[in-house]
């Protein structure tokens, strides 16, 4: 907080826009890859719920599936092709 005060003005807005919109696109990121997510638990359980049911679990762990599992698919196939 020592650090924002002794900021100029300018700063000070840049430093809050900047950390607005971080937050902003972590929430966004998150709701895209929950989907996939779940689709990956869906899948690994064998579909033995319904979807419905595993998209009620908790959006951060299943969006955290769905980046990393998208992120190694796009990694192994732009190292392999």
């Amino acid at each position: 907080m020592i650090i924002y005060t002794t900021l100029s003005n300018n700063w000070q807005g840049f430093l809050f826009i900047f950390t607005t919109m971080e937050a902003l696109l972590e929430i966004v990121l998150l709701i895209l890859f929950k989907y996939p997510g779940a689709f990956i638990i869906w899948m690994f359980t064998g579909f033995q719920k319904p979807f419905k049911k595993v998209l009620e679990k908790d959006g951060y762990f299943l969006g955290m599936i769905g980046l990393i599992t998208i992120s190694l698919g796009v990694y192994i196939i732009s190292t392999f092709v």
